[in-house]
């Protein structure tokens, strides 16, 4: 499983855990200037959150890339590339 999430940075990537899920450490960034909905603008043709939502698909090692998202533009966009939208994260946990 690959989460992509607009709110962390992945600095750390380790091993495979024994659940056979990929673990991360996640980071936020409290300097970060947010550019509103930007994973949802244009980028060579494509929305910018497709990129790695279409590159963790082709790598065959996933059974499921869940995006994490506060906005349901942006999980119409993710579901539509294929991604799986489980929820929308609280407001209380969004970081704007």
């Amino acid at each position: 499983m690959v989460v992509v999430s607009q709110n962390w940075t992945i600095r750390e990537l380790n091993s495979f855990s024994s659940k056979g899920c990929l673990e991360t450490r996640r980071y936020p960034r409290p300097w970060r200037v947010e550019a509103v909905r930007k994973n949802i603008r244009p980028f060579h043709g494509r929305p910018i959150i497709a990129w790695p939502i279409s590159a963790a698909d082709d790598t065959g090692v996933f059974d499921h890339v869940i995006v994490s998202t506060a906005y349901p533009e942006i999980a119409e966009v993710a579901a539509h590339e294929g991604a799986e939208i489980p929820f929308l994260s609280p407001d209380a946990l969004s970081n704007d």
